[in-house]
């Protein structure tokens, strides 16, 4: 994580009890708490009791960028920050208990990056996922600008290139191949 990351918790339970989901949380924000950028690391393993269980997003036409010598499937979204009601028990839920826990908010609208690994291709039931937030403001754009161009054209291109371009150089993935 970069220097100015500050480690503010995890979060271990049985995610819709199919997957054991382990979360580890970092922020970087201002004296306001409120989050410029989170970096949600959070490794994933199906349990015993599903043993047919396996991602499958590998065999998908996901963009795929490098993380250290790791190849990861990478997908930008945007969204609301801390007005969105996430289900519960969802590790979006999870995400805000710690976040909030901690004493920070997500600002108001966020663009994010979702990197996804399969550690053993040969049996896909365990997964890294990074997952980069940030501040959607700063870029100039809102969501109903985003929404209005139905994720059509040069807009959403040039945000979702940005925050995956952003991610990739903020993040340094060491010993995972």
């Amino acid at each position: 994580m970069p220097d100015a990351a500050v480690y503010i918790g995890a979060k271990r339970w049985a995610l819709y009890d199919a997957v054991d989901a382990e979360m580890h949380l970092f922020v970087e924000a201002g004296e306001d708490r409120i989050v410029d950028r989170l970096y949600w690391i959070q490794f994933e393993a199906y349990l015993p009791s599903l043993p047919d269980a396996a991602y499958d997003f590998h065999r998908s036409d996901l963009e795929r960028r490098a993380l250290g010598d790791a190849e990861f499937f990478v997908r930008a979204r945007f969204g609301v920050g801390e007005g969105d009601v996430p289900e519960p028990g969802s590790d979006n839920a999870m995400m805000r208990a710690v976040l909030a826990d901690a004493g920070y908010a997500l600002p108001a609208e966020t663009i994010n990056a979702t990197m996804k690994h399969i550690l053993d291709p040969e049996d896909p039931r365990e997964e890294l996922m990074i997952i980069y937030i940030e501040d959607l403001e700063p870029t100039g754009a809102t969501m109903d600008e985003i929404i209005e161009t139905r994720l059509e054209g040069p807009l959403w291109a040039g945000l979702s290139r940005g925050v995956l371009d952003r991610a990739q150089a903020r993040i340094s993935v060491e010993g995972v191949e």
